[in-house]
């Protein structure tokens, strides 16, 4: 699903936010094929908190699983510009990057009995961005089976 409002704009920024969601894998396919069907520069924004209820993770083991992932992906992709910044709070990268920001990339947080509440960082997105903000359904379906996997690989 994906919420547009306003002009999208023709130049700029896909970001996304990872945390220590098991779903963070397929967060990050989900933006570098977004970034490179759009030929757009990938902004990657790390915060390796863990749900609840999971188990707790290094995030220097998290920093360099992402590693390993984003060397995969520029090896598929040669061309893809990724930057990753870590532990930059997301409120305040949105606003002082509201105007290079093309796309906001998110996973849903959770379904519940009264429906889908949006992650975090699908919020912040909405209430600071007039980009579309961009929250990838399938990844409602493989959060549970992923989670025995751990985040990323």
């Amino acid at each position: 699903m994906t919420i547009v409002r306003g002009e999208p704009l023709a130049d700029g920024w896909v970001v996304a936010q990872l945390d220590g969601d098991p779903s963070a894998a397929d967060l990050l396919r989900a933006s570098v094929e977004e970034s490179v069907l759009r030929r757009m520069p990938l902004r990657l924004l790390t915060n390796w908190r863990v749900p609840e209820g999971m188990p707790a993770v290094d995030p220097a083991e998290l920093d360099a699983r992402l590693a390993r992932e984003l060397d995969d992906w520029v090896n598929k992709h040669p061309g893809l510009d990724v930057t990753v910044e870590r532990h930059v709070p997301l409120e305040r990268y949105l606003r002082d990057h509201a105007n290079q920001i093309a796309l906001f990339v998110s996973t849903v947080r959770q379904s519940h009995d009264i429906g889908t509440v949006l992650h975090p960082s699908a919020e912040h997105a909405l209430r600071v961005l007039s980009c579309p903000v961009m929250v990838h359904a399938e990844l409602v379906n493989t959060r549970w089976r992923r989670q025995t996997k751990g985040v990323l690989r």
